[in-house]
């Protein structure tokens, strides 16, 4: 018998050793997230992405985007996350696209319109118009330039297969934090039902508001429904509603003095002027006026709950829903048309056909808030104080700040870095 080459054996042993500790070090690693947003159509997911730099950090293991023109959203992603400091994966994920073909011959706005609607019916079109004329990625053109037109992200409708691929890796610890409609989730379960049982956890923004569902809830209405349809039937994975009704008290709009302390310390960075204008075409802040009209950090609350799910200042109760299939006419028999004239106020008269819901007791053994099996954990409240306070609402600005400050910051070690190098260039 030959002997063993000791070489070979001390080689056999670095490699266990290797393999054992890196697998050591990802149980013991922390969570990690991905991020599924429409950013472009509402400046809160802006807000929404800076917090998840400050949360976040490293832990990101990617981005999608979905509804309108997702290519165009994964440019302004993947902008921002690099004046943030940080190297995310950015991929454009299912929704509505330009069709090159029918642009080449000319197509109106009217035109791709009708696209738009064939495949978001519900979409309010008598309040929001025409996506197109907002222009979502105009105040990061103004700003950037060429710099903006030539970022590359992955290829179009890539994001639900990186979903895919980042469940299956990330051996239970990733938390999927849905910004927007559900489109590349349902798709991702739709095609890979295995990753259902593989995350954390599932953060949805949406829900129901009062007596209607919530914008993200029906834009997509059939995603919301097979997603939904799979985690109850499945009992995993744990989902957190982020109801849209907890915010029904206006308790995360912010006040006058909010807005001038994120807009002076957004205005010190390049990105933060972007997003400073993106604000303007979208909501309507006025340098004079100051007056950001209904704006609710909805999507920085959605992160943060990614984040820190059991936090003191949330209260959550569980419900038992059931998502009905939406039905071809309403009560008056009127067949729904898509888009032609649908306002908040048709979702209401939906809703009740839509969805069903009955509250359900909360396990009380747990340390933790939890639901029974085959029930949604749904924010209810958000704690205030006497005189109207909102300590979370103080604790989302603050920390919006911190990462504005931080864009700032690197921009004048940057711009320190650059004059050093003209100066050495021209001794």
């Amino acid at each position: 018998m030959k002997p063993f080459n000791s070489i070979k054996i001390s080689k056999i042993v670095l490699i266990m050793l290797a393999h054992f500790l890196l697998a050591l070090s990802f149980c013991s690693a922390a969570d990690k997230y991905w991020i599924d947003n429409d950013a472009g159509f509402d400046t809160d997911d802006q807000l929404a992405n800076i917090l998840s730099s400050y949360y976040l950090k490293d832990n990101i293991l990617g981005v999608s985007t979905t509804l309108y023109h997702p290519d165009e959203k994964a440019r302004i992603n993947k902008l921002t996350f690099h004046e943030l400091g940080l190297s995310v994966p950015v991929y454009p994920g299912e929704g509505h696209y330009r069709n090159n073909h029918l642009n080449e011959h000319n197509e109106t706005l009217e035109e791709e319109f009708g696209r738009f609607l064939d495949k978001y019916p519900e979409w309010p079109s008598k309040q929001f118009k025409n996506p197109k004329v907002k222009n979502q990625g105009q105040a990061y053109l103004e700003e950037y330039g060429d710099e903006f037109e030539r970022l590359v992200t992955s290829p179009k409708e890539s994001g639900v297969q990186a979903i895919i691929d980042a469940a299956r890796a990330s051996r239970g610890k990733l938390v999927y934090i849905a910004q927007g409609p559900l489109t590349n989730l349902a798709k991702a379960l739709k095609l890979a039902p295995d990753i259902a049982k593989m995350f954390k956890r599932v953060v949805v923004m949406g829900g129901w508001r009062e007596d209607r569902l919530g914008y993200n809830s029906i834009i997509d209405y059939q995603s919301t429904k097979e997603v939904f349809d799979i985690i109850l039937k499945e009992k995993v994975p744990p989902i957190i509603l982020v109801n849209s009704d907890s915010l029904a008290d206006k308790q995360l709009d912010l006040s006058m003095e909010e807005i001038d302390r994120l807009t002076n310390a957004a205005r010190k960075s390049k990105i933060g002027n972007a997003i400073l204008k993106d604000m303007k075409n979208w909501r309507g802040i006025f340098e004079k006026a100051k007056t950001m009209s209904g704006v609710a950090l909805a999507d920085p609350l959605a992160v943060f709950i990614g984040r820190f799910p059991d936090h003191p200042l949330l209260s959550y109760r569980c419900h038992q829903m059931i998502f009905n299939s939406k039905p071809t006419h309403d009560g008056a028999g009127r067949p729904y048309l898509p888009g032609e004239g649908i306002t908040m106020l048709n979702h209401a008269n939906l809703t009740s056909v839509l969805l069903q819901r009955e509250e359900v007791k909360m396990n009380q053994a747990s340390s933790r808030t939890s639901c029974p099996p085959g029930a949604i954990k749904v924010l209810d409240k958000i704690k205030s104080e006497s005189g109207g306070r909102v300590p979370l609402r103080e604790k989302l600005v603050k920390d919006m700040i911190k990462g504005l400050d931080k864009i700032s910051a690197k921009g004048f070690v940057n711009h320190i870095g650059n004059t050093f190098n003209r100066i050495v260039k021209n001794q």
